[in-house]
């Protein structure tokens, strides 16, 4: 079944290997910035922290039709393959250390019925192919 936010996923995709990410469009309204977080499904997200590190104002989810405009994409299926469709590159990429070293990293892939396994190798040859701004850092947890 469609897999809409992380309890769905404990309940339907455990038997999943690799660990499981969630992914969140964040929009900081004063400075009109998009990002794209992705951390450890378990993970419990400081979004004070968080825009202090990115120099953002505040954080906040980006509205629907936001997500729809820039990334394509539905609540629920927010991915990080959702970068494939903002050829403008509107939105900034944050991944949490523990995701990057993971030897594999489960994902929507833009669609929340399916999930996908990305080896770490698999990963750095994504993150290559895009041209989005980029970082790879320990994201501050609650």
């Amino acid at each position: 079944p469609a897999v809409r936010n992380c309890e769905e996923a404990i309940q339907y995709c455990s038997h999943i290997p690799g660990l499981p990410s969630k992914n969140l469009f964040l929009h900081d309204p004063k400075s009109n910035r998009f990002f794209l977080i992705v951390l450890p499904a378990y993970k419990r997200l400081d979004l004070k922290k968080l825009a202090k590190t990115v120099a953002a104002s505040r954080l906040v989810f980006a509205s629907p039709q936001k997500l729809e405009e820039i990334l394509k994409l539905k609540p629920g299926a927010v991915s990080l393959f959702g970068l494939l469709n903002d050829p403008e590159l509107t939105t900034e990429l944050y991944i949490d250390l523990e995701v990057y070293n993971a030897e594999t990293v489960s994902f929507h892939p833009n669609l929340n019925t399916k999930t996908l396994g990305l080896s770490k190798p698999m990963l750095e040859k994504f993150l290559k192919t895009i041209k989005h701004k980029t970082a790879i850092i320990k994201l501050p947890a609650l």
